[in-house]
């Protein structure tokens, strides 16, 4: 291709297709558009405003005029340089202004800062990047990134100050696959766009797209989809077609909105048929109003209201014009008259620009309750197809899918984009000629929405009645069918009784059911199963207790008085069950505690000693290793109530044993909380997420926090982090994490984890197998790493030893950031890591703090488990409670320590524990037992022991 230089113009064709500005670089031209023209015409009176507004108040003297941008001329200091024009080997660049500005540079004490004009109606995207790109070539010319530039714009030059800090690496990444652009022997990948209809190579580039039958033809697909698609070979709308495949609906929940499918959408194209992937719903009304607005978005003005009433006797249409933009609410306020003098009526519209011009009119009180009546029986079209109907066409707009069910518009160049054109020109010269060519394309919108809408419900309702190929007059001569159905795919069947269509099935399946059978059926067939079912049912036998227990009292607990009698000498007994744990034997403890009743001469009262009233049925022991099995082996509630039948002959129903849960939970809290002291206390913390399904919740996440001994778990509802600077306030060490940016609210030192990063670059590597930047980026930074990982399994995780790598660091990222990627995936991983560079190598300067997460991961990975069996069927109040018992458990196991014998010691603080453990030789201690179960484990007492008497104050 010819060598030409990098003009404006290929700078701003580049920024909105790379195509285009390799065809501008090639020097080729082609037919401007209407669009195109008026805004290079107006262009033209618009500069020389737009250098009046910038020297307002400054005297003509203060601006220097060259056609030459040179480092001498800049460093004369003018306060403004106007229509300069930078020559050099690769620019040819035209400046619309410069404008001095304050900060030392090589000029001197100052520097120079762009100005663009745009004659739009407001500042896009695209303005930001093109500014930016001048300031970068700027940077090059006087030694110094200009911090800001300033962009006039507008009717009125107003103007925008438009930051350029952070945006100078990407304005060199653009001027990079410029200069490799112009070097290539062959041409960018063609890749249509919003643009191309305002392009000058609109026609030519179509032509070339619908040869190539490419991807980009389907208005919506992105580019990022489009290499996902060659990656996988597919580079035509054809062959894509041949990828559709019936979506799955979640099994969790319906969706709440339709996906579009661009391989069905191919596929109806290929088919020139009309796909139904769902039938929707037209709501029917005596009168249906066909809307249509005109306007300018960037003035935020509609200037035209076209209605087409449909009453069951006529056909009516309604133009409203205004003429300026004060005359706007009276235009509003007459079609809001004419939708009010129907009592029922329908109102469709096609897209959302209606509904958000409606909804900005509100704002004028003699407006609003009119409005309201209107959204409120208004019904989008577009809304109804996407998604759910795929026409034979590459777009869902209203031109292509009326022209697909053979709608004609009157003028062939009528489009949205040349009716602002027309509406700008009729301003100027007021043409009757202009205003009846927007009228006529408003009218045709107009009776293209109601084509549209006849079509959809004829078709939906014949889909429902006889299936979508009967019958074609409302079908247009369209051939209207469901998406074929996907191949059946394996699943396991699920259990559950099914529902029957008659009653006899019903009852067969009834008598089939394996209790059934043995219960009835083999009762008449088989003894032995009789016997077997006789044993197992028979009922346990009476246990006998191992000693008694008298609760006494003396003083009376509701007055305190001492003159306290027993009512009769009759004694009332309570059950007592629990475990008496050792280090090689599990045995059952069963005990009768038993009182009298006292009456209290003071006060008359006749009570029971608070003591026995509040008598647990189940001992502290019992219910440790009930928690131990549920919550370090994951063992159900119906298990141990099976394994406590049958290896202790104790009947504890499972919802007895649930309770325990939330028992333990609560006398614990003191521990759960002081594991929250220590972590906030301390000079690290690893932190992670996941999430859980509760169940009538839905979603939520638990959290883990961890150091190198205390583990925490919380749950909250959602992933929102805020939760974080009050619990771990004053907390001033390392937060090792992965990179949910959550985390850094915290504000103290930041790790990422490593392993996640090194995860996610060899699976783009594995995408990208061809792609030699990424790999050569990619091997730069394991090869830094390995060095490092190396030091650490030699010495440790010491910054004396680790501190010698910081150099190394620093000269990656900075080589990093000098190179210009043209791969997309290099250019993400660049992104990426200097992104995060402060949080990457953070360990290099801290002593003991790892490059990895693999603590938290560690605790995740123990809810894990849980969560596979109980995964949407815990409540949010249990999952508390168990989160509060999985805390101490993982706890103990990064301590060191036993959770069992934890739980029996009937300890609260892990570290005063941990320390009587080593005050007896590293003999963990045993159970603790309060007076009143002392007695129960008398040696001298093996068959009966008589009744031990405990007595004193109820409330000493």
């Amino acid at each position: 291709m010819a060598t030409t230089k990098i003009t404006a113009d290929v700078l701003a064709s580049h920024l909105r297709c790379k195509y285009k500005g390799y065809l501008k670089l090639a020097g080729e031209n082609g037919v401007k558009s209407e669009y195109e023209t008026r805004v290079a015409t107006s262009g033209q009176g618009f500069r020389q405003k737009a250098i009046h507004t910038l020297l307002a108040g400054k005297g003509i003297a203060e601006a220097a005029r060259g056609p030459l941008l040179t480092h001498r001329l800049l460093k004369q200091g003018s306060l403004y340089i106007l229509g300069a024009t930078l020559e050099d080997a690769d620019f040819s660049l035209h400046f619309d202004a410069l404008k001095r500005a304050d900060g030392a540079s090589p000029l001197g004490q100052f520097h120079y800062t762009p100005v663009l004009f745009h004659n739009g109606e407001a500042v896009h995207q695209d303005q930001k990047r093109l500014i930016a790109l001048y300031g970068h070539v700027l940077n090059g010319l006087q030694g110094r990134w200009p911090t800001a530039g300033l962009v006039i714009y507008g009717p009125e030059c107003k103007m925008q100050r438009v930051a350029l800090t952070a945006t100078h690496r990407k304005a060199g990444q653009v001027l990079h696959e410029l200069r490799a652009v112009r070097e290539m022997a062959t041409p960018p990948p063609l890749v249509l766009n919003d643009h191309c209809t305002i392009c000058e190579f609109r026609d030519r580039c179509h032509v070339q797209a619908v040869a190539e039958d490419n991807l980009s033809l389907l208005r919506g697909i992105t580019e990022k989809d489009i290499r996902q698609h060659n990656r996988r070979g597919i580079f035509t709308v054809t062959q894509l077609s041949y990828t559709y495949r019936l979506r799955r609906k979640s099994a969790r929940k319906a969706d709440t909105s339709p996906h579009h499918s661009f391989p069905l959408q191919a596929f109806a194209i290929r088919g020139k048929q009309v796909f139904l992937a769902s039938l929707p719903i037209i709501p029917a009304e005596p009168v249906c109003i066909y809307l249509d607005f005109e306007g300018i978005p960037e003035r935020r003005f509609d200037y035209l209201i076209g209605a087409l009433v449909c009453t069951p006797a006529s056909t009516e249409h309604y133009s409203f014009w205004a003429d300026t933009s004060d005359q706007e609410c009276a235009i509003f306020r007459a079609f809001l008259d004419l939708a009010a003098s129907f009592d029922r009526c329908r109102i469709f519209h096609y897209g959302a620009y209606e509904a958000k011009s409606l909804k900005r009119m509100r704002s004028n009180p003699s407006l609003t309750t009119g409005i309201d009546r209107v959204l409120t029986s208004a019904t989008n079209i577009l809304s109804l197809i996407y998604g759910r109907i795929y026409f034979p066409v590459y777009s869902n707009g209203l031109k292509d899918v009326a022209s697909a069910l053979g709608y004609a518009w009157t003028d062939k160049a009528a489009s949205g984009l040349n009716s602002m054109v027309w509406r700008r020109e009729w301003e100027l010269t007021r043409s009757p000629g202009l205003k009846d060519r927007l009228l006529t394309y408003n009218r045709d919108d107009c009776a293209a929405l109601k084509l549209v809408a006849d079509f959809i419900r004829g078709a939906s309702n014949q889909a429902r009645q006889n299936g979508p190929d009967a019958g074609g007059e409302a079908n247009r001569g369209m051939q209207v069918a469901f998406p074929p159905e996907a191949a059946p795919q394996f699943t396991r069947p699920n259990w559950g009784t099914p529902q029957f269509a008659q009653s006899d099935f019903e009852y067969i399946n009834r008598c089939a059911f394996f209790d059934y059978q043995r219960e009835k059926v083999y009762a008449h067939t088989c003894d032995r199963v009789v016997r077997g079912r006789a044993r197992r049912k028979r009922r346990q036998g009476k246990l006998n207790p191992q000693g008694s227990i008298i609760v006494e009292s003396s003083r009376c607990p509701e007055c305190g008085g001492s003159e306290v009698a027993k009512v009769s000498e009759r004694i009332f007994f309570r059950q007592f069950f629990d475990l008496r744990v050792k280090a090689t034997c599990v045995r059952r403890v069963y005990k009768r505690v038993g009182s009298y009743r006292y009456r209290c001469a003071k006060c008359g009262r006749t009570f029971f000693p608070e003591r026995f009233v509040n008598m647990a049925k189940y001992g502290h022991a019992l219910k440790s290793w009930a928690i131990y099995e549920h919550v370090a082996h994951r063992a159900s509630f119906e298990n141990l109530e099976e394994t406590l039948r049958d290896v202790f002959s104790l009947s504890v129903r499972f919802r007895d044993i649930h309770e325990f849960k939330s028992i333990m939970a609560n006398y614990y809290k003191e521990t759960y909380f002081g594991i929250i002291r220590s972590l906030s206390q301390g000079n690290l913390l690893h932190a992670d997420e996941t999430e859980v399904h509760l169940k009538r919740v839905g979603k939520g996440y638990v959290w883990v926090f961890t150091n190198l001994e205390e583990v925490l778990y919380v749950y909250r509802s959602s992933r929102d982090g805020k939760f974080l600077e009050e619990m771990f306030a004053g907390f001033s060490g390392v937060v090792v994490s992965d990179f949910y940016a959550v985390y850094d609210s915290l504000g103290c030192a930041q790790q990422k984890c490593l392993v996640h990063l090194i995860r996610d670059l060899n699976t783009q590597l594995l995408s990208n197998p061809f792609d030699t930047e990424l790999k050569a980026v990619v091997s730069d930074f394991g090869c830094l790493l390995r060095r490092v990982v190396a030091t650490v399994d030699r010495y440790g995780l010491k910054k004396r030893h680790l501190g010698k790598h910081q150099r190394e660091v620093d000269r990656f990222f900075e080589r990093l950031a000098g190179n210009c990627f043209s791969s997309d995936s290099a250019r993400a991983v660049q992104e990426r890591m200097l992104r995060n560079r402060d949080s990457l190598f953070t360990f290099l300067r801290y002593d003991g703090v790892p490059w990895n997460n693999n603590n938290a991961e560690h605790a995740v990975k123990q809810f894990a488990h849980y969560r596979e069996v109980t995964d949407g069927q815990l409540s949010e109040a249990g999952l508390m409670d168990y989160l509060v018992l999985l805390s101490i458990e993982q706890t103990c196991e990064y301590k060191g320590l036993r959770f069992l014998r934890f739980l029996l010691s009937g300890e609260t603080d892990l570290d005063h524990y941990r320390e009587k453990s080593r005050m007896h030789g590293g003999k963990e201690t045993e159970v603790q037992f309060s007076p009143l179960e002392r007695g129960f484990f008398d040696r001298a007492n093996r068959r009966r022991a008589p009744p031990v008497h405990w007595s004193g104050s109820e409330k000493e």
